[in-house]
């Protein structure tokens, strides 16, 4: 009978470097003049050891997800309440507001697309804040990636990121594409507030619904 390996890393989680000024106190994170009380979660990922093919379980902490904002409770779809008690359960849906930001997003992109190379490239945006008046007011951004998967489009494999040989994004194009799409985010215009017993609360958008996947195929913008 096969035991998994059981991994705890205790490690400081670094901010995503492109998700503006943000100053930590405690356990309270002050972005663009507000505060949010957040809490470390840990995750937990199967992993294969490279050398020996076997089956690791690793442990890993999360960066800081909010739970309050300006002494607010912040509410999320049951799949984050679930991990997150501190999380206000929310009865509405997200993904129109998910979809609303990423369609804001994918429309600017098309300026950015001369400039880098064919492939698939993905942005991992995360712990997305919508406050009570349907503005943007927290994110994390890990910046312009390669895609590491694959990409489909009409149910066709278009690319295969796994098999792709290259390295990051060139560091001569890379600050000025995260520095713009920090921008876009930063000035995103209001989407559809939530309630929550007809309450308009604060919500939290599962990363699952934010990440923003899209390739360059002869200068033109695909997305799936």
């Amino acid at each position: 009978m096969k035991r998994l390996l059981c991994i705890i890393i205790l490690v400081a989680v670094a901010y995503p470097a492109f998700c503006g000024d943000k100053k930590k106190r405690g356990n309270t994170i002050f972005f663009n003049d507000n505060a949010f009380e957040t809490i470390q979660l840990f995750d937990t990922v199967i992993v294969t050891d490279p050398v020996t093919g076997k089956l690791d379980t690793d442990v890993r902490l999360t960066p800081s997800q909010p739970f309050s904002v300006n002494g607010e409770k912040i509410y999320a779809p049951k799949k984050l309440a679930d991990k997150n008690p501190k999380l206000g359960l929310l009865t509405g849906d997200t993904k129109k507001s998910a979809d609303s930001l990423k369609a804001y997003l994918l429309d600017r992109l098309v300026d950015l697309v001369p400039i880098l190379e064919d492939g698939g490239y993905c942005f991992s945006l995360t712990n997305v804040v919508i406050n009570s008046a349907g503005k943007l007011v927290y994110y994390d951004n890990a910046g312009l990636q390669r895609y590491r998967s694959t990409f489909k489009k009409d149910g066709n494999i278009l690319y295969d990121g796994s098999k792709d040989p290259r390295g990051p994004v060139p560091m001569g194009i890379l600050d000025d594409i995260n520095n713009r799409f920090t921008l876009l985010i930063d000035n995103m215009p209001h989407v559809m507030p939530l309630f929550d017993n007809r309450r308009i609360v604060p919500y939290l958008i599962p990363s699952d619904e934010t990440n923003i996947v899209f390739m360059v195929k002869d200068h033109a913008l695909i997305v799936p």
